[in-house]
């Protein structure tokens, strides 16, 4: 009797399972495998249909599922017992041979499921699809693994009936699994890192969303069997202070623990923070006492901001930046004023179409000056839609502001400097893009800042250049209303240009157009064309070989010294006999850049052309790749994964920014298996 219902044992459970046995003078089921090959330990938590017969009918169903599970110890003694019988019937077998085999069964099983597992994770780090959800039940995570069991019974049944502490889903798994597969990438490319000898060193850092300091660590190196240069993200780690001090530290056990070898680090790359900059005190002087050999370069693509960021500082570009930044605000966070704007622009095909698809205004970059071209030339096409449209904005919907901007825009003195400006930066804009590069070298990087010194120069001393330009402004201005003028003067003014003029284009062209042309070259020579010894090494490319001279050799041999095993003069040998290598090809078929000219270098005979050149196209152009990845920490660290630990973040960045390396999933379980015990039997043991 059970709850008031009259129960008994149903005889078709035992056609149903070939294990079970029933006992007629006990009245309860037994499992004849588990009772005569199982352990017989009272510690043993499964002690049902072994130790403790069943005999509760009306739950019977539960008990047997139960007992049938993935992580049932019932699964092995089936195992034995067909061992046994195996061996009964084939005395001279091998017992060893014979348990791997049918233990491998179980093992596939278990490998499977667990693969299938981390096929899961790699797709939602790869991605960048949160694993965790509100609760476990409802993340991405279990979700699309339910979605994969519907074609696998495996791991249907896995999910289904397998104990809750083996199922291998919760987080503390999901972490160890992400470390696993990320330590697999990292181990990676420092194989790589380490085949090239030599490497530089890329590091920046940021707050994340829950506030905390997270320095990223990237290495840059050539890759001689893909013959191409590598800038490569390591991942990120957590800092408590971000002093010099703690930062160089930091770094360095990093990279230890890795593998990588620090005494073959021969650049450094930070931007001009002091903590990082720092002479005395930064990461790069501490790091550069622990690796003398490893020269700092300071960020070039910070420095051609650095460039553009002092160029503006002229009153009138400054006072026009400003105008359109409060302008562009004002209509980014005002759904009214965007509507009325798009209205305007519907009916001027002349700004659509000058506007290149665009259909609202850019924000100035607080950080990234150079990129406030495309902001300035949307501002410059649309000008005459933003003033029909703050016009409409005054008198019809009495908006309090935009008669103020109306005021500030109908202005030629704003006019000509937004023209003048946008014609500039757009002449910078593509060194600056090319600056960010993993391919760019800081050979390609000075000749580039040369072509743009050029150009600026040769557009400085043309007048149809600027005559172009005021005419442009005059154009713009007469599309808006607004006639060509100059500021009042004054016998004495100390705050603006009082330059002679004769007409309004030599006025503007005297005080706003080579003031700022002038300004931005002298920063690109001041902080673009910093010479250093290293960057002798370009004249070993075969197109440059005749600005090679003999005190420049000099100079190049006592920059690297220490990693040349040879004196001067067998270094001066080694170059006469580059010189007439190339001497003998046609001019056509001379590499003429370092990447060229290392694959097509062999170290065995130039070892010392090899090195200099290797030295040089290793060392850091900019911050670029460390920069990217805390575009890879915004998407992954959001307000809503605010909690995420560091060590969880590092692993899925990893998976998020190489997601193009393949994952070797049986590695990843060879490991995890190994780590500590598992409830899952993943590896034979004898």
């Amino acid at each position: 009797s059970f709850s008031g219902k009259q129960r008994r044992f149903n005889p078709s459970w035992i056609k149903q399972h070939k294990w079970m046995r029933y006992s007629e003078k006990t009245d309860a089921v037994y499992c004849v495998f588990c009772v005569l090959f199982g352990v017989r330990r009272t510690d043993n938590k499964d002690k049902s249909f072994s130790i403790n017969p069943v005999r509760d009918w009306s739950n019977f169903p539960k008990y047997v599922s139960r007992h049938t599970s993935s992580s049932s110890s019932h699964h092995g003694c089936v195992a034995a017992a067909e061992h046994y019988t195996h061996t009964l019937k084939n005395p001279g077998s091998d017992a060893e041979g014979l348990l791997l085999t049918k233990n491998s069964k179980i093992i596939d099983r278990n490998r499977h499921i667990l693969k299938l597992i981390i096929d899961v994770i790699v797709l939602c780090g790869q991605q960048n699809i949160p694993l965790r959800g509100h609760t476990e039940e409802d993340s991405n995570f279990i979700a699309i693994l339910h979605h994969t069991a519907k074609s696998d019974n495996i791991l249907r049944d896995h999910l289904q009936n397998a104990d809750p502490r083996a199922k291998y889903t919760s987080p503390q798994i999901q972490n160890e699994l992400i470390k696993l597969c990320s330590n697999q990438i990292v181990t990676s490319i420092v194989e790589d890192l380490q085949k090239s000898l030599y490497f530089g060193f890329i590091a920046d850092e940021a707050t994340d969303a829950s506030t905390m300091e997270q320095m990223a660590m990237v290495v840059r190196f050539f890759d001689g069997e893909k013959g191409e240069i590598r800038e490569e993200f390591l991942g990120f780690s957590e800092v408590k202070r971000t002093t010099g001090e703690e930062l160089a530290n930091a770094f360095v056990d990093n990279l230890r623990s890795m593998g990588v070898n620090i005494e073959h680090m021969r650049g450094q790359g930070y931007d001009g923070a002091s903590n990082m900059s720092g002479i005395r005190k930064g990461v790069q002087a501490r790091i550069n006492e622990l690796v003398p050999g490893a020269i700092y370069t300071h960020c070039k693509a910070h420095c051609l901001n650095l460039v553009v960021t002092h160029a503006c500082k002229l009153p009138e570009i400054r006072n026009m930046l400003d105008i359109v930044q409060q302008i562009a605000f004002a209509f980014q966070y005002s759904a009214k004023r965007t509507n009325v704007f798009k209205e305007e622009l519907s009916g001027n095909d002349t700004a659509k179409a000058s506007m290149e698809r665009r259909t609202k205004l850019q924000t100035l970059c607080e950080t990234r000056w150079a990129s406030r071209a495309n902001a300035l030339f949307t501002f410059k096409s649309s000008l005459q839609v933003i003033d029909e449209t703050l016009d409409k904005l005054a008198t019809e919907m009495e908006d309090p502001k935009a008669r103020s901007y109306l005021a500030s825009v109908e202005r030629f003195d704003f006019i000509v400097p937004l023209v003048t400006c946008e014609h500039v930066l757009q002449i910078l804009a593509p060194l600056s893009e090319m600056l960010q590069a993993k391919e760019c070298d800081l050979v390609e990087a000075a000749r580039e800042t040369n072509a743009v010194l050029t150009v600026l120069q040769n557009e400085r001393d043309d007048d149809m250049v600027w005559d172009a330009l005021y005419e442009t402004s005059v154009d713009l201005a007469a599309s808006i209303g607004v006639d060509p003028s100059i500021p009042r003067r004054a016998g004495r003014q100390a705050h603006r240009n009082n330059v002679p003029a004769d007409t309004t284009s030599q006025y503007w062209k005297l005080s706003l157009f080579y003031p700022f042309v002038d300004h931005v070259m002298q920063e690109l020579r001041d902080r673009l064309l910093g010479a250093n010894a290293r960057y002798i090494a370009q004249y070993l490319v075969p197109t440059q070989l005749r600005g090679l001279s003999d005190e420049k050799i000099r100079q190049l041999y006592d920059s690297i010294s220490d990693d040349l095993d040879m004196s001067l003069d067998d270094f001066n040998l080694e170059i006469r006999r580059w010189r007439a290598r190339w001497s003998l090809e046609p001019q056509q078929n001379l590499p003429g850049n370092l990447k060229d000219t290392l694959q097509v270098t062999n170290k065995d005979l130039y070892p010392g052309t090899y090195k200099a050149l290797l030295i040089l196209i290793t060392m850091p152009v900019s911050t670029a790749s460390a920069e990217r990845s805390f575009s890879v920490m915004r998407r992954l660290k959001t307000y809503l994964r605010a909690t995420m630990t560091t060590e969880r973040l590092s692993g899925l960045a990893l998976l998020h920014a190489h997601k193009d390396m393949n994952i070797d999933r049986d590695a990843v379980i060879q490991r995890f298996a190994e780590g500590k015990s598992r409830r899952l039997l993943l590896l034979f043991q004898v």
